[in-house]
C-alpha cells in the first residue's frame, strides 16, 4: 500500500525532479565536457541553474555553470527546492517571448558580467545536489546520435571552437531532459525525449566525499586576492602550446611592474618564457597589488585547456597563498555566454 505524503515526509526526503528543455543540447553537452577530467561529478541544481563540479585530490577543481536563463525551459519540482521556474519561453518573431519579456531574461549573464556574481547567485537559493558518473551522463545526452559537425555546419561564432561529438540534428528540435533524483533510492533517472523517441536511463549515485565538492574554491576565497586580470583566450592558448611538454611544472609571475604577467617552463627540450604587457589589446584589464611567483603542476592546468579553446576570454585571479582561479567565458550562441572555472593549488616550496 502506498504511503501518504505526510508519512513519507517524516521517513525520507521527497524525490526531486527537474525538467530541462533546449532546442539544441550541443552547447550544454560541450560545456560539461570541459570539466570531464574525472568520472564522478557533483551536480547541483537550483533556481539559478545547473552546475557540475569535479575535483581531483584537492589540487584542482573544475566548475561548469549553465544559467537557468540559457535554457528554453528550466523547471524544478519537489525535493529540497519546492519552487518552480520556467526561465524562458521560446522567442517569438519579435525577439521576445510569449509573455513579451526580453529573450534573455533579467538575470541572463552579460558579456562583461563578473563570474563571481553568477557564482554568488547560484548559492543564494536552496539547491538539490547529487554525485553521478559524468561520463555516463554525457553518454545519455549523446544517445540521440554521435555526429561530429563539419566545419560548414558550425555557426560563425564557433568557428574557433573545437569540433567535438555532439547531439545529432534529429534531436535538436525542442528536446526535453527530465532528471528525477530519489535520495532514498540513491538513483537518478535520466529521460531524454524528442518528437521521434524517448530514452530512459537509471544512474546510480555516489556518496559525496571530500573529492566531490568545491572546497578548493572556498579555500581560494579565504585568503586575500592580490591580482585579477582579463586576457583574450587565444593568446593564452598559444602560450601553452609553446611551453615545453617535457616539463612537469609551469611558473607564473604576476607583478604590478614589468613583466606584468609571465609564464615559463623548462624541461629536457629547453625552456620557454612568455610575457604579456598590460596596455595592449591582449589584456582587457589588469589589477595587481603585489608581486607573486608560484609554480603549478602542468598536469593540473591541462584540464582547463579544453575550456580555453572554447572561450573568448579568461579572467585569472591569484591569492596570497598562490591559488589561481581561471574563469572562462564560453560562447554558447551568438548572444549568450556561460562560464567554466578552474581553481588550482600551487606546488609547495621544496
Amino acid at each position: 500500500m502506498a504511503r501518504d505524503d505526510d508519512t513519507r515526509a517524516h521517513d525520507e526526503p521527497a524525490p526531486f525532479s527537474a525538467i530541462i528543455r533546449l532546442a539544441n543540447f550541443r552547447p550544454f553537452y560541450n560545456l560539461l565536457k570541459c570539466v570531464a577530467f574525472r568520472d564522478k561529478a557533483l551536480f547541483r541544481l537550483s533556481l539559478a541553474g545547473f552546475e557540475a563540479i569535479i575535483s581531483d585530490s584537492k589540487s584542482v577543481v573544475g566548475h561548469a555553470f549553465y544559467s537557468a536563463e540559457l535554457f528554453d525551459e528550466f523547471t524544478i519540482l519537489g525535493g529540497s527546492v519546492p519552487q518552480h521556474i520556467q526561465s524562458r519561453i521560446l522567442p517569438n518573431a519579435n525577439g521576445g517571448n510569449a509573455n513579451g519579456d526580453n529573450e534573455h531574461g533579467p538575470h541572463a549573464p552579460q558579456p562583461h558580467q563578473d563570474p563571481d556574481a553568477v557564482a554568488a547567485a547560484a548559492v543564494t537559493v536552496s539547491p538539490s545536489s547529487f554525485v553521478v558518473s559524468l561520463a555516463v551522463f554525457l553518454d545519455c545526452l549523446n544517445m540521440f546520435g554521435d555526429i561530429t559537425p563539419t566545419q560548414s555546419e558550425k555557426p560563425s561564432w564557433s568557428s574557433n571552437a573545437p569540433t567535438t561529438p555532439s547531439i545529432s540534428k534529429s534531436a535538436q528540435t525542442h528536446s526535453k531532459l527530465l532528471l528525477s533524483y530519489d535520495e532514498a533510492a540513491s538513483e537518478v533517472v535520466v529521460e531524454l525525449s524528442s518528437s521521434d523517441c524517448t530514452i530512459r536511463a537509471v544512474l546510480s549515485t555516489y556518496d559525496a566525499d571530500d573529492a566531490d565538492d568545491d572546497e578548493l574554491e572556498e579555500t581560494f576565497r579565504e585568503d586575500p586576492e592580490i591580482s585579477r586580470f582579463v586576457i583574450k583566450s587565444e593568446w593564452l592558448k598559444e602560450a601553452f602550446q609553446e611551453l615545453d611538454a617535457s616539463s612537469d611544472r609551469v611558473t607564473v609571475l604576476v607583478s604590478p611592474e614589468q613583466p606584468y604577467f609571465q609564464i615559463s617552463s623548462s624541461g629536457m627540450s629547453g625552456s620557454a618564457e612568455i610575457e604579456y604587457p598590460k596596455n595592449t589589446d591582449i589584456m582587457e584589464s589588469f589589477s595587481c597589488q603585489e608581486r607573486s611567483l608560484f609554480s603549478y603542476k602542468l598536469s593540473l592546468l591541462q584540464p582547463s585547456l579544453k575550456a580555453l579553446a572554447m572561450s573568448s576570454r579568461i579572467q585569472i585571479k591569484t591569492n596570497s597563498r598562490g591559488f589561481v582561479s581561471m574563469q572562462h567565458l564560453v560562447q554558447v550562441s551568438e548572444t549568450k555566454q556561460s562560464f567554466v572555472s578552474f581553481t588550482v593549488a600551487p606546488l609547495l616550496d621544496e
